[in-house]
């Protein structure tokens, strides 16, 4: 493994983005969800325009090895005290090294910029223990997310920023 790096995405990320995303879903995720659910999920058609849109409009950061695009988190600003996590998903290789907790702290820092009271995310049900871990707190049982025509099983969160220094 070489050195693992995070920076801001650009705009030329888009494709290697998603294709971390889709190994992520597939790779990572696999274990935890059934093989229907997993196909829906990364099986549908990903836009490079939209994650443009998406890095123009919010705050998107990718990993990166070897100039690879490992992973990528992404936060989204609801309201003046509300920020929510949109993604957070590594490759397999880049999991293991630290890179969740670091990617994480650049979304807290930019949260807290923003003034975010509140930090939401829909968790997998395979990062929700590292969700716990950084103090997110799940607002209730399993739920569902629709994605690709099927439901996800996932658990919304929220960390209450004045809870976590």
């Amino acid at each position: 493994m070489t050195t693992l790096t995070i920076r801001r995405a650009r705009h030329q990320d888009a494709e290697q983005i998603i294709t971390a995303h889709v190994r992520s879903i597939r790779e990572v995720c696999g274990k935890d969800y059934k093989p229907e659910e997993i196909e829906a999920w990364a099986g549908r058609k990903f836009k490079a325009s939209l994650w443009c849109q998406a890095m123009d409009r919010d705050h998107v950061w990718v990993a990166e090895n070897s100039l690879k695009v490992v992973g990528y988190g992404h936060l989204a600003i609801m309201s003046e005290s509300v920020g929510e996590v949109m993604g957070l998903y590594l490759a397999p290789e880049a999991i293991g090294f630290g890179m969740g907790k670091k990617m994480f702290a650049l979304i807290h820092r930019e949260a807290v910029k923003h003034g975010v009271k509140k930090l939401q995310l829909h968790s997998t049900k395979t990062a929700k223990s590292f969700y716990e871990a950084l103090g997110f707190k799940p607002l209730g049982a399993l739920t569902s997310v629709e994605i690709g025509g099927a439901a996800i099983p996932c658990y919304e969160m929220e960390l209450d920023m004045a809870l976590k220094a």
